[in-house]
């Protein structure tokens, strides 16, 4: 069994605390439908020279926020580098995958899939097998696979996984998105394992997620 854990989280100074209004795809604040209580003294003329009081908007800020996770696999680097470029193995605990594996080439998962990732529109960042990926996607963060041999497990080598998760949200969050990402680490286990993630389980959630967090 694999061993996992969350090993940090870093953020930005904190910002407002609203709920959540999806994933954000701008690191500037995001402006909800909501309206808000006005911040001015008691007697202030809000009306505009039309005489027309103008709509109030409640801003949502957000903050960058990095989750860390190290994951130790008993098999080789090699073999884990391709259950992360490999489009049919990438399908067994992602989601379905159109891959093109070079720095400038495309990553993108669709179909029914991890709420964090479903969707996902990424663009590679970085290659170098079989020790690092990375992507930067259009609104899920950006993300670091680091890969390192280390001795061990049954053919003498394992690898020590690493994970990075950048991503602009509201910080009271980043613990659930966190639990999914552990969730999908899981699976990953389970395919080196022989047994890659069914449909119906690609699309689960824990139960202490919140729906909101979730993304179709």
């Amino acid at each position: 069994m694999a061993n996992s854990r969350l090993i940090g989280c870093r953020r930005s100074p904190a910002a407002d605390r609203n709920r959540f209004v999806g994933w954000p795809r701008c690191p500037r604040a995001v402006r909800s439908r909501a309206s808000s209580s006005c911040d001015q003294p008691i007697g202030h003329d809000r009306t505009g020279p039309d005489g027309i009081e103008p709509r109030r908007r409640n801003v949502v800020r957000v903050d960058t926020v990095t989750l860390r996770f190290e994951r130790e696999l008993e098999w080789s680097p090699v073999i884990v580098w391709d259950a992360l470029v490999d489009p049919v193995l990438v399908g067994g605990w992602l989601g379905d995958a159109r891959i093109d594996g070079r720095v400038g080439g495309r990553y993108d998962l669709s179909g029914e899939g991890f709420p964090a990732v479903t969707g996902l529109r990424g663009e590679i960042t970085g290659f170098e097998s079989p020790t690092e990926l990375a992507l930067s996607t259009d609104d899920r963060g950006a993300l670091r696979f680091a890969l390192r041999a280390v001795p061990g497990g049954p053919r003498g080598t394992s690898t020590a996984l690493s994970l990075a998760v950048s991503l602009e949200i509201e910080s009271a969050f980043a613990a659930r998105i966190g639990q999914l990402w552990e969730t999908r680490l899981d699976q990953l286990h389970e395919l080196l394992r022989g047994h890659p993630a069914r449909r119906a389980h690609l699309s689960r959630v824990p139960t202490s997620v919140d729906p909101d967090t979730r993304r179709a």
